[in-house]
């Protein structure tokens, strides 16, 4: 009797480890190869799993054979794309208002170069000044921005990056030969509030607002009060300014859209469960009703109280 309970565990121990769908695979390439690629020539592969291979892959195969985890490694790795293309149209090709809403990491800072690059193009034309404004929430954000783009479009296209200091004669002169101009929104709130004697702000043809959805936390008046009176500027000027709004994924997506102007077209808001790295949610609740002591429980800005609970 032991020796059958014995003999029942390794056969169970040696089916468990069987991969049964790389096997089917198999033989389904086989089969496959044996009927249609004799006769029709048609070519019949099984994926790697290599995302470095699987472009050449799929354009030299008509049918492709794979199991689920290999194809969800290939389509994983190419979200940011998916991503990027879904919006080029909508930001490269037209001139109206547009919402991105995405996980983080997802590319939508690429989304904002699409925009920055038909404003380039238009200029070049004689349509629009070439003067954009990109808001970053934080300073180390800006910098990290004002430094790529002077890489890319700086040393690539001539363009002037400039990125504000805080001090209002030099930021002056930063705006007045900008041609990309990185700034907070306190900066930028200083800047505008006179925007009738100061053509330069008025001239301004595409505003970009960085983490849209920051305007519920401690920088929001201020966010909303800039991105406000761009928009009361663009109704006033001769030009209209171009407002794009770049967020996390959002339950009231359309609410931020109606308010930046952007139109159904230029309205993209994916879910948060498709960004590139999972993310795992945890719900940490507290019976606190007075307004006031349930801000002193809540997480801090950067969530590192509630990371450490």
């Amino acid at each position: 009797m032991a020796n059958k309970e014995k003999g029942g565990a390794e056969a169970y121990a040696r089916f468990k480890q069987f991969d049964y769908k790389a096997a089917l695979v198999a033989e389904m390439v086989g089969n496959f190869s044996k009927r249609l690629t004799e006769k029709y020539g048609i070519k019949v592969r099984e994926l790697t799993g290599d995302i470095n291979l699987s472009k050449s892959e799929i354009e030299d195969t008509q049918i492709i054979v794979t199991t689920p985890e290999k194809w969800d490694i290939i389509t994983r790795k190419s979200d940011d794309r998916t991503y990027a293309n879904m919006v080029f149209t909508a930001l490269y090709n037209s001139d109206d208002n547009a919402l991105i809403a995405a996980p983080t990491g997802s590319g939508k800072t690429i989304c904002a170069e699409f925009a920055v690059l038909r404003m380039l193009a238009r200029a070049a034309e004689g349509k629009c000044s070439a003067r954009c404004v990109y808001i970053a929430p934080h300073e180390s954000l800006a910098k990290d921005v004002a430094a790529a783009w002077a890489a890319k479009f700086g040393e690539g296209l001539g363009v002037v990056v400039a990125s504000l200091t805080g001090e209002t004669a030099a930021d002056l002169k930063l705006l007045e030969r900008g041609n990309i101009v990185v700034a907070t929104p306190q900066q930028w709130d200083v800047m505008s509030r006179r925007w009738k004697q100061r053509k330069n702000v008025k001239d301004v043809a595409l505003f970009i607002v960085d983490e849209l959805h920051l305007i519920g936390g401690p920088k929001g008046p201020t966010l909303e009060v800039i991105t406000s009176r761009m928009r009361y500027i663009s109704s006033q000027a001769e030009k209209p300014i171009r407002i794009v709004g770049l967020c996390h994924s959002a339950a009231n997506a359309k609410d931020l859209g109606d308010w930046i102007g952007a139109t159904a077209h230029g309205l993209f808001n994916f879910p948060p469960g498709s960004r590139p790295v999972p993310l795992e949610v945890h719900v940490h609740g507290f019976d606190i009703t007075n307004f006031e002591a349930r801000m002193q429980v809540a997480p801090n800005e950067d969530g590192t109280d509630a990371m450490e609970q």
